[in-house]
């Protein structure tokens, strides 16, 4: 049994893996990539905006189709994902015009984010089936990952070009699929008729399931509209504290790897306090960072910034998805995932859409200012919206 638990984490490792490689390059790295291509901060983020603002209708509609249907698996939607963004990604090396990118990067990044919980969901799923997988055991593997490529692709874009970034995403896309590939086939959760006549209008049904939901749905969302101000114009706040690409792979290298302890410790760590608690406690980290980036002058002060990774995205990242786990029925746990995922891409909508445009006009300070503001207001929100046994 042992053996067998193992390997159905290893597997699911895999998929995480794969999954955060793709999202350093599409995600992280979108900042080198778009200026690369000619475009403005203003139009970086207005494009990463619109994108956010697809996903963030997508992913609880995506959510609510997987858990009423008992055809369409998280296996298999996660797999024709990760096809889609494979040919995207090749579209892009073959063809440089920036309509062409427009479109395709969008779309790249749109099906990107939106299978992010049915990713999260495929691990859950398991675990409430039974088997024995280390859910942060695998996600943390995915930060190992995301660590090293970051890493290599920093150095890699400042000794070559940007270019280099289109071959990164075909080949994290192609490994996605073979990590879908590997992970067991499971039958679908069976559905009452009258859980799936409910979850087919998810908005108000849904949240008169969870009161508070929907007010901590908002908190998160300001806590990641500061994160996504963060890191969509990562690579303009390092060149303006004197650093370049290479500095922001390594900035970005430090925050993944400080995710791994915390994320191979939360089951023991959710054994000791309930999730909701880890949750409160990482809208604290998330806002000191923000504010340490603020604050500090030198790239060393940011580095170390990026170790409070380990208390703010480490613990929500697995926290959340097991709060979500906890707190909703089985009928509306994919549909309570995507909405949670959600707020980050809100967020990015939010803070892409307003910050290519803070930093145009008045600069990169004034931008950081107004992310440590939100941060707070998001952290305050998030308290007395946690339920406290969860």
């Amino acid at each position: 049994m042992k053996r067998i638990c193992n390997e159905i984490t290893a597997k699911y490792a895999v998929v995480q893996a794969a999954y955060w490689m793709g999202s350093c390059i599409i995600s992280s790295y979108a900042g080198v990539y778009l200026l690369g291509e000619g475009f403005t901060n203003t139009e970086i983020g207005l494009l990463i905006g619109l994108v956010g603002a697809v996903s963030t209708v997508m992913q609880p509609w995506v959510g609510g189709i997987v858990d009423r249907s008992e055809r369409i698996t998280l296996r298999s939607v996660s797999w024709w994902f990760g096809i889609l963004m494979a040919l995207l990604s090749a579209v892009l090396i073959l063809f440089g015009n920036k309509i062409v990118v427009v479109i395709v990067y969008s779309v790249l990044r749109t099906l990107l984010q939106v299978a992010l919980p049915l990713v999260s969901a495929m691990g859950m799923e398991s675990i409430n089936r039974g088997n024995k997988l280390n859910f942060g055991l695998a996600r943390g593997m995915g930060s190992i990952a995301y660590a090293v490529l970051t890493s290599i692709t920093g150095f890699a874009t400042a000794v070559f070009s940007s270019h280099v970034l289109t071959y990164e995403m075909l080949i994290t896309c192609i490994l996605f699929v073979v990590g879908i590939q590997l992970f067991p086939r499971e039958q679908d959760l069976s559905h009452e008729p009258e859980a799936m006549q409910e979850v087919a209008a998810p908005g108000k049904a849904f949240f008169g399931r969870y009161p508070k939901f929907f007010f901590l749905l908002v908190g998160w969302t300001l806590v990641f509209t500061s994160y996504g101000l963060i890191n969509n114009f990562l690579f303009q706040i390092m060149e303006s504290k004197g650093g370049d690409s290479s500095s922001m792979g390594i900035a970005l290298a430090i925050s993944a790897l400080s995710e791994v302890p915390t994320m191979f410790l939360f089951v023991e760590l959710v054994g000791r306090l309930k999730s909701g608690v880890w949750m409160k406690l990482s809208s604290v980290f998330f806002m000191l960072k923000v504010l340490g980036i603020l604050v500090f002058s030198s790239i060393v002060g940011i580095y170390v910034v990026h170790a409070l990774q380990m208390l703010g995205y480490a613990l929500f990242a697995v926290a959340s998805v097991y709060y979500v786990n906890c707190l909703m029925e089985d009928r509306d746990k994919v549909t309570g995932q995507a909405y949670m995922t959600m707020t980050t891409t809100m967020g990015a909508v939010i803070g892409s859409t307003v910050g290519g445009v803070i930093i145009d006009v008045w600069g990169i300070e004034m931008m950081l200012i107004f992310a440590t503001v939100i941060a707070v207001v998001g952290m305050v929100i998030v308290f007395p919206t946690t339920e406290k046994n969860i």
